[in-house]
């Protein structure tokens, strides 16, 4: 009986005991919210690439006509022409080897001219049967020298037949009395020849009858000689 109750006595107290170092609950956590997912959007279509326009083609420019040789005075020579006065003056219009600008031949204007006077050296087309045609050319250009510098010029081209003529004046450099130098006339630089008191033709270039060389008239109050060489007289566009 004592065992029995010491037994019941140690339930006893082992069951006070438990109820003692009962744990207690742990909180239940409360549950995480799920995330949320955003909806993909539909891929729309494929967009097709839009065709690059091909590009304009910009026009090329006309090219500029070449400049046309009218006389390098080589070999066949064209005959050169005279022209004087009845006061004396002279001009000798000749080929000369010895002072080319290029090739092998100048055309070299030697002129003795008295006061007053006139001397002139020329291309004369009418003997071939028909006028020289400028008209394609906007001016000429040509290449001198010359044995004096300030000597009066002026380049002459004659318009029909009888016609009229039309100048340009320069004045020989000191440059050009050295060496070789090129001068240049656009056509709308050319006026009336200060001798000329009648237009018995328009400045067509269509019906050129001759062109040349002679000391200015108009600045011929004393008598003067030299000598004028000229080579690769071109007709020029601009």
């Amino acid at each position: 009986m004592l065992k029995k109750a010491a037994l019941v006595s140690l339930f006893t107290m082992f069951s006070l005991s438990c109820s003692f170092v009962a744990l207690a609950p742990t909180a239940t956590p409360a549950p995480t919210p799920a995330p949320t997912l955003t909806a993909t959007p539909e891929p729309t279509g494929t967009p097709v690439p839009t065709d690059t326009p091909s590009p304009t083609d910009t026009p090329s420019p006309s090219p500029t006509p070449a400049d046309v040789l009218l006389d390098g005075f080589e070999r066949p020579q064209p005959e050169l022409y005279l022209q004087t006065d009845e006061l004396g003056s002279s001009a000798l219009c000749e080929y000369d080897s010895n002072m080319p600008h290029s090739g092998s031949y100048a055309a070299r204007f030697t002129y003795d001219v008295q006061a007053d006077g006139f001397a002139s050296c020329l291309r004369w087309y009418l003997p071939n049967g028909a006028y020289a045609d400028f008209s394609d050319a906007d001016g000429i250009s040509f290449w001198y020298r010359a044995n004096k510098a300030d000597q009066p010029i002026v380049l002459f081209i004659h318009i029909g037949d009888p016609g009229t003529t039309y100048t340009a004046a320069f004045r020989t450099t000191k440059a050009g009395a050295r060496d070789w130098v090129q001068q240049t006339f656009m056509f709308d630089e050319f006026t009336l020849a200060s001798w000329m008191t009648t237009v018995l033709e328009p400045f067509d270039l269509n019906r050129v009858n001759s062109y040349g060389f002679e000391p200015d008239p108009s600045d011929s109050d004393t008598a003067d000689s030299f000598v004028l060489w000229v080579d690769d007289v071109y007709l020029i566009h601009r």
